[in-house]
């Protein structure tokens, strides 16, 4: 707080009031208000670190949602092999009223296959946290296949501190050579492009800042430019160095299909891209480490409804000695930074779109990335879930925000009179 506690006390209104006096303004701090009211009398005296393994984030929660924990069962021995199942009743009390259904239960797998055998024999009614539909589950008639937009955008980013990609002319040679229609064909799901920082009809966005647009011989001229020629074997070479991109990502369908789609564009123009899928644990490895291992990282960033993307192209956030290191490419620039700055600080709407301008220009101008397609949240279900709708989300959790609606079972009655 800004001021002594007396003060805030006495601006506040009443007792089921909080009142937050911040440093400075920001525009974004409401949507950082996700985090329900925690009970003090349980949490009081206790460490940031301890938080995880306390009773209140395992077995006794305190809350006042749509449902309440009744049960929780843990199976297998080995860890890759342990599964939980949660069971959770219906609170009378929700203030949005009593649930429809009479019963929750969480089912937790380690392996993707035991999920999908699990959904097959019918052990569970529906599954979360695959990126393609399973052959054999996609030729069910009664599955249902859910697939909810994410206020997030699919990128490829690429490490500006990378030694190929120092130059800003083979960046935007990138940006040039990818053709982003042909990725969103290759998707098994209609999903809309991302062509800037900030996502289509968000506060900010400017259609004026798009990255550019597909042009092979635009690209090959800016390659030529940098010095990059091609050899005999139709790659690009400059001082007996070829130009040799590593591309890292996470080892799912999705991803290698856009991965190997990206190989091929820019092999058209004489890079050659290596791939490198990794499971996750190796790949949230190579993303924390000092080094980075890759030249370019294909990943999807959560954005949300509020336009500040601060965390994700501040200068100091390619900072190795920063909390986040979000910054993936490790973009830096002054006219970026004062204007990422300025428009978070802003609450008049009309001004923050302003103020936002300089870092789109130098977003696409320098080129740090290629905005690929907004990513979907796939939910499969056998047979329809009535009240769930195919709305935007920020995140998975965000496909609950009616769970209170909805209804599995329908019943059709006549009346005479």
């Amino acid at each position: 707080y800004s001021s002594a506690a007396s003060d805030v006390y006495k601006r506040q209104p009443d007792a089921r009031t909080v009142v937050f006096t911040l440093p400075n303004q920001l525009s974004a701090f409401p949507y950082s208000l996700t985090t329900g009211i925690v009970p003090k009398h349980v949490l009081e005296g206790k460490s940031m670190r301890s938080f995880r393994t306390l009773p209140f984030n395992t077995t006794q929660p305190i809350g006042a949602g749509p449902f309440r924990l009744t049960t929780l069962e843990v199976s297998g021995g080995a860890a890759n092999e342990r599964e939980e199942q949660i069971a959770l009743d219906p609170f009378e009390k929700y203030h949005r009223g009593k649930p429809k259904l009479d019963r929750f239960v969480i089912h937790s797998f380690r392996r993707e296959e035991r999920l999908i055998k699990s959904f097959r024999e019918h052990e569970v009614n529906a599954m979360v946290g695959l990126t393609d539909v399973p052959q054999r589950v996609g030729r069910d008639s009664g599955a249902r296949i859910y697939n909810l937009p994410m206020t997030a955008a699919v990128m490829a980013f690429l490490r500006t501190n990378s030694e190929l990609l120092k130059d800003v002319k083979v960046r935007q040679a990138l940006v040039r050579a990818t053709d982003t229609e042909a990725i969103l064909k290759g998707l098994d799901y209609p999903t809309m492009p991302v062509k800037e920082p900030l996502l289509l009809g968000q506060l900010g966005y400017n259609a004026s800042y798009q990255q550019a647009g597909y042009d092979l011989p635009v690209a090959g001229q800016l390659l030529d430019s940098a010095g990059w020629v091609l050899n005999e074997k139709g790659l690009r070479q400059k001082n007996g160095q070829t130009l040799q991109l590593v591309l890292i990502a996470q080892d799912n369908g999705e991803y290698a299909n856009v991965a190997y789609g990206l190989q091929k564009q820019w092999r058209k123009v004489g890079v050659d891209l290596q791939v490198r899928l990794e499971a996750t644990t190796d790949f949230q490895a190579n993303l924390s480490s000092s080094s980075r291992g890759y030249d370019v990282l294909l990943y999807g960033i959560s954005i949300g409804k509020d336009p500040d993307v601060y965390v994700y192209w501040d200068s100091k956030n390619a900072d190795v000695r920063s909390e986040s290191r979000l910054n993936f490419s490790e973009y830096r620039s002054s006219v970026a930074d004062a204007a990422l700055q300025a428009g978070r600080t802003r609450g008049d709407a009309s001004l923050r779109a302003v103020k936002y301008q300089p870092f789109l220009q130098a977003w696409r101008d320098d080129a740090p990335a290629i905005g690929l397609y907004r990513p979907r949240f796939l939910y499969i279900t056998h047979g329809p879930v009535y009240g769930l709708g195919e709305y935007p989300i920020n995140n998975d959790v965000e496909r609950f925000k009616n769970v209170h609606e909805w209804m599995i079972r329908t019943e059709r009655r006549s009346q005479v009179e």
